[in-house]
């Protein structure tokens, strides 16, 4: 507060006048930005979209006040980003002056299906790679937008990711089952449930659930903690938090740890101890939760 301003005198007896200490300041000098970022000409925007198994529309809204005191907006929109393993990069340009505010929807897409990082760049050139200020990382939805300066940017590995249900193809019969994670991506696992037919040729058929990583190395067994008899059709389910069932009935569960990450390239793999060749595996069903892979 200018010390020579006017003080008007305190009155208690008179509401009316200002009879409280002032609570705003004003500063004709060394006076504070409206926002932490500042564009020039030079700058560009770099949007990274990172979709493996789903396409997706990425639309973005930017607020700036300008150095002649306007505030204007931006619209950007990248339509039908197609479904990639690897990462998507995109330049834009805006306009200078403080970035006020900025968000990312992904209309058409779920939340967890489509991670973004928006950020500015320093320079177009193939050689220039210098980074400026993160505004957003995250995974947005049609719903849920992600913004800028609101919301905390967070890396690929933070979420719950998008639900999955993934079916596999019967195989043949007396063969083993086994589903792979693709590339760009880390899948929870969240559940396997699949239906066993037993030939009539006795001998005790006990499911083991295993999960091997990129090297082939076990890194889990469920195994049953009961056996399907010969002439039986049984339903086998997988799931954390599942009691394992210890006598044999038409359904069966088996429990496995909860939050289990599984990173590209692992495999869940089914093993039957004394498989019959006539044995028939079907109905194959995993429930995932997938993210993109950090």
């Amino acid at each position: 507060m200018n010390p020579r301003m006017p003080v008007l005198p305190i009155d208690p007896g008179n509401p009316t006048p200002d009879d409280y200490s002032r609570e705003v300041y004003f500063r004709r000098h060394i006076v504070q930005p409206p926002a932490m970022v500042y564009v020039t000409v030079d700058d560009i925007f770099v949007l990274k979209v990172f979709n493996p198994t789903a396409a997706a529309t990425v639309n973005i809204s930017i607020r700036y006040l300008t150095p002649q005191g306007d505030v204007i907006p931006q619209f950007q929109q990248f339509p039908n980003v197609a479904a990639s393993s690897t990462i998507h990069t995109f330049n834009f340009r805006g306009s200078e002056g403080f970035v006020l505010s900025a968000t990312i929807s992904t209309p058409g897409a779920g939340a967890g299906a489509c991670y973004v990082q928006l950020e500015v760049g320093r320079g177009l050139g193939a050689q220039d790679i210098t980074e400026g200020a993160l505004l957003i990382g995250g995974y947005p939805g049609s719903f849920a937008a992600l913004g800028y300066p609101g919301t905390q940017p967070q890396p690929p590995s933070v979420g719950t990711g998008t639900v999955r249900s993934i079916t596999v193809t019967t195989p043949a019969a007396g063969a083993q089952f086994s589903l792979t994670v693709p590339a760009g991506v880390t899948w929870i696992l969240n559940s396997v449930r699949a239906q066993l037919v037993t030939s009539a040729v006795v001998a005790n058929r006990t499911p083991d659930l295993q999960v091997k990583d990129a090297s082939g190395n076990i890194v889990m067994d469920a195994v049953a903690g009961t056996s399907q008899t010969a002439s039986a059709t049984d339903a086998w389910v997988w799931g954390p938090g599942l009691f394992t069932s210890t006598t044999l009935r038409q359904s069966d569960s088996v429990g496995i740890p909860t939050g289990m990450r599984l990173n590209a390239g692992w495999v869940l793999q089914m093993n039957v101890f004394n498989m019959d060749v006539g044995d028939q595996w079907s109905q194959i069903v995993f429930g995932v939760s997938e993210l993109v892979a950090s």
